[in-house]
C-alpha cells in the first residue's frame, strides 16, 4: 500500500485586529527583509499598514503589486524587483491571485511565507501550490512549493468589510471538497502531495460541507456589512482551513479538473473559479454512480446560496462539436480524472456537461 501523507500550514490564525500585530506573529521568524507581495488593488493600502509596524520592528521592507493575471512573465518582473533586496520572508496577500504571486516569489528565493487572505474567496492560504496563467487567461500551469505556509493570518475585521459575492467564489469552491476527497478516498488515488489520502482529510471535507450547509446563507447576509458574526467565522474558517486541508490532503477529482478544458467554453474565461467548481461538481455527481441524491440536494441548495448549477447560470455557452471534445480531452489530461470511480470517455464528459438540469 503507498504511502498516506497528510500536510498544513504551520500555524493558523484568525480573529480580530491580527493585520494590526503583524510582528508579534513575525517575531518567531526573526527575519531581516520582509516583502509584501500583493495584487495592485489592495497592495497599497495594506502596504500602509504593514510597513510602519515592520520598520518599528527593527526589519527591512519592501512591497510590489501585481498587475492582472500571474503569468510566467509576471512572476520573471516580480522576482526581478526584488533580486537586490532578497527577501528572508514573504507577505502573500489579497485574493487568489495576490496569494498565489507571493508563494511564487517565495519559491525562487527559498523563504518563509505568510499568507494573509484579504476575503474568504479562496482555500490558497493554507496551500502549497499556486496556479499559472497564459496571455489567453487560461491556465498554463500548476506549481508547487517545497512546503505549506508558515503561517497563515486571517483578520476577520478586514474580511467582513469584503463583498459578499468574493465569499460566495470560496463556498463555491468549498462545497465541492467533500465529495472530491470522497472519490479520491474510494480509489486510494493521489492528494497534492502525490500520496494516498488519509482518513484525517476525508473528516475535514465532511466538516467543512456540514459548515457551509449549516451557515453560508446567514454568513452571505452580513458578508460586506463589517458585522462579524459566528456564521460568518464559520464560514471563513471552512472556505480557507478546512477546504485547504481537504483538498490538499484529500485530492481532488472530477469538479476540479473541469476547469481544465472548461475555458474552451464561451463565456467561462472570466468566471471565478468557485463558480466553475461548483457548476463542476454538478458534473461530477450527474457522473457518479450513486450521486443521484446528493445531486437534487445540491440543485436545491446552490440555487439557494446563488451559486451557478448550469452552462446557462454560468454565463456560458455551448461551442461547436469539435471544441466540445477538444475540452473534453483537456478536461481527461487532468490528474484529477484519476481520482474518479471509473475511467471516464469525452463522450461522458460532453453529455454531462451539456445536459445538466433540474433533477
Amino acid at each position: 500500500m503507498k504511502t498516506m501523507i497528510f500536510g498544513s500550514p504551520g500555524r493558523y490564525f484568525q480573529g480580530h485586529g491580527l493585520l494590526d500585530n503583524m510582528n508579534e506573529i513575525l517575531h518567531p521568524f526573526a527575519s531581516q527583509r520582509i516583502a509584501l507581495i500583493s495584487d495592485s488593488f489592495i497592495g497599497p493600502k495594506l502596504e500602509d499598514r504593514l510597513r510602519p509596524q515592520i520598520l518599528a520592528g527593527n526589519a527591512k521592507f519592501a512591497a510590489h503589486f501585481l498587475d492582472g493575471d500571474l503569468t510566467y512573465a509576471a512572476i520573471a518582473k516580480l522576482v526581478a524587483a526584488l533580486e537586490d533586496f532578497k527577501p528572508d520572508l514573504v507577505i502573500a496577500a489579497g485574493g487568489g491571485r495576490g496569494i498565489d504571486a507571493g508563494k511564487s516569489v517565495a519559491k525562487h528565493f527559498d523563504t518563509r511565507l505568510v499568507t494573509l487572505p484579504t476575503a474568504a474567496s479562496t482555500d490558497s492560504p493554507t496551500s502549497k501550490n499556486f496556479v499559472i496563467y497564459d496571455e489567453q487567461h487560461q491556465m498554463a500551469g500548476v506549481e508547487h512549493l517545497p512546503r505549506n505556509p508558515d503561517a497563515v493570518v486571517v483578520s476577520l475585521d478586514m474580511l467582513c468589510q469584503a463583498p459578499a459575492d468574493l465569499m460566495r467564489f470560496g463556498i463555491g469552491d468549498a462545497i465541492s471538497k467533500k465529495f472530491e476527497a470522497r472519490q479520491c478516498f474510494k480509489v486510494s488515488g493521489n492528494n497534492m502531495f502525490g500520496a494516498r489520502p488519509s482518513r484525517a482529510a476525508l473528516a475535514l471535507s465532511e466538516i467543512c460541507f456540514d459548515t457551509l450547509i449549516c451557515y453560508a446563507e446567514d454568513a452571505l447576509a452580513t458578508a460586506g456589512t463589517g458585522q462579524c458574526t459566528e456564521a460568518f467565522e464559520a464560514v471563513c474558517e471552512a472556505n480557507m482551513l478546512l477546504a485547504g486541508l481537504a483538498f490538499e490532503s484529500g485530492g481532488l477529482s472530477v469538479a476540479h479538473g473541469l476547469s481544465r478544458g472548461l475555458a474552451l467554453y464561451p463565456g467561462v474565461v472570466d468566471t471565478p473559479h468557485g463558480y466553475q467548481v461548483s457548476f463542476g461538481l454538478m458534473v461530477q455527481l450527474s457522473l457518479e454512480r450513486e450521486g443521484a441524491a446528493d445531486y437534487k440536494f445540491l440543485w436545491n441548495w446552490l440555487g439557494k446560496i446563488g451559486l451557478p448549477r448550469t452552462l446557462k447560470e454560468l454565463g456560458a455557452s455551448l461551442p461547436d462539436e469539435d471544441v466540445q471534445k477538444q475540452a473534453a480531452n483537456q478536461i481527461l489530461s487532468s490528474p484529477h480524472l484519476q481520482n474518479f470511480e471509473r475511467k471516464l470517455t469525452a463522450d461522458e464528459i460532453v453529455n454531462a456537461i451539456r445536459n445538466i438540469s433540474a433533477p
